[in-house]
């Protein structure tokens, strides 16, 4: 089973330790991903799942456990010892795909920079591997023994972060004007206009009011130039979103109910803290009443005043 009752034990720890997210190892269905959920939910948590995908089985179920799951981890190693080791380029690269297609959080791990484990410089081929990942469309990039037991910790981290900033340079945009592709949601289609819109007006912001985080999250996976800085309420919230693709959490407590104030405040704390600049244009992205709304269904151009 992909849940032990060691595991079930495990996981109550690390929700009643208020963890961000729990990774589910070995899922082969997306029954796995909804048996975990109904766990966290009885336990009365509502803590986001990343579903490990390491073995093959999974493969065929990749694009019903992407939808029961809140992310996706693609852990090479393990997925290398159960297929035929050629395939797993490929694979990586299709599992990408479907997870950004989807909007969801994607993870690349493990052995990504293992020579520095042992060694302060990595391989031509894990530079190439770790840049891959990016271009990839992954959020994050996993290190493993090369941080737990590896002699340069350090330098790995260091050297991963200059791979993935220049690998970050010629990130290619995602296209969000696919002619046949319908919107799945509201939010999906104002996540979209926001993207359509920044681009148009040169915007160097997308500002977005989220209780939960799932807008910014939707924007992100549309990779878009100007940064996104999602305004929450919500701690747990802020603390999700650092693993999300260009998005700055910032936490504000109270906003005025009106949206023309309450932008008002954005704007201002934002240019007192350095995020965007006077005569820049944004893009507000909003429900109304703030923080409480059912959708997201707000779109404003706005030229920092």
């Amino acid at each position: 089973p992909a849940m032990t009752e060691k595991d079930q034990e495990d996981a109550l720890f690390g929700l009643q330790n208020n963890v961000d997210y729990i990774a589910l190892s070995f899922v082969r269905r997306a029954s796995d991903v909804h048996n975990l959920r109904k766990f966290i939910l009885k336990n009365g948590y509502n803590t986001p799942i990343i579903a490990k995908i390491e073995k093959p089985e999974a493969i065929s179920e990749i694009e019903n456990i992407i939808d029961a799951a809140d992310g996706i981890m693609i852990a090479r190693g393990d997925l290398g010892v159960e297929m035929p080791m050629e395939q797993v380029p490929v694979l990586q690269k299709m599992i990408a795909q479907k997870t950004g297609a989807k909007g969801k959080l994607l993870i690349v791990a493990t052995q990504m920079l293992e020579t520095m484990t042992e060694n302060p410089f990595p391989t031509r081929a894990e530079t190439n591997d770790v840049a891959n990942a990016v271009l990839d469309g992954a959020d994050a990039v996993m290190l493993s023994g090369e941080t737990s037991v590896g002699k340069y910790p350090v330098q790995t981290v260091t050297m991963m972060d200059k791979i993935v900033r220049k690998a970050e340079e010629i990130l290619p945009v995602r296209d969000i004007r696919t002619s046949d592709e319908k919107f799945s949601d509201i939010n999906d289609a104002i996540g979209r206009a926001s993207c359509v819109l920044a681009k148009k007006m040169n915007a160097s912001a997308i500002v977005v009011v989220t209780q939960d985080g799932e807008t910014a999250r939707k924007i992100s996976s549309f990779r878009p130039k100007a940064r996104i800085v999602a305004i929450t309420n919500n701690e747990e919230t802020l603390r999700q979103l650092n693993l999300i693709w260009g998005v700055h959490g910032f936490m504000l407590h109270r906003i005025p109910e009106l949206m023309m104030d309450g932008f008002q405040i954005i704007r201002q704390t934002l240019v007192e803290e350095g995020f965007v600049n006077r005569g820049e244009f944004i893009i507000e992205v909003s429900g109304i009443p703030f923080f409480t709304a059912k959708y997201t269904d707000t779109l404003k151009v706005e030229k920092v005043e």
